[in-house]
């Protein structure tokens, strides 16, 4: 398994992780994980399709700093045992600038 490269993403655009998985059983599930977190995919920010051919892809919409980590896709047999797994960081380039002012009551 061999998930593809996302070097760089651009602030706000959309960012796909594609792996291409060989052998997948049909009992196998794939889970995305950000970090040590499982990804939920009930969040609209985040899209999943568990087979596009030989291939599973995580969509993440509207990218920004938050979401600089380390991406990771593994994959599970039928009983529950992790058969394969491969991980890819994602850097956010660009973005908005906050001046952050801070005020004392005198």
């Amino acid at each position: 398994m061999r998930l593809q490269s996302v070097p760089e993403a651009t602030y706000h655009e959309c960012v796909k992780y594609k792996v291409t998985i060989d052998k997948l059983s049909p009992n196998s599930k794939i889970v995305w994980w950000k970090g040590s977190t499982i990804i939920d995919l009930n969040n609209p920010k985040y899209k999943a399709s568990t087979f596009d051919g030989d291939n599973a892809v995580l969509q993440i919409d509207k990218v920004t700093k938050t979401d600089e980590d380390i991406y990771t896709v593994k994959v599970y047999n039928s009983v529950g045992k992790e058969e394969s797994c491969s991980s890819k960081k994602l850097k956010v380039v660009g973005g908005k600038t906050f001046i952050i002012f801070t005020c004392k009551y005198l």
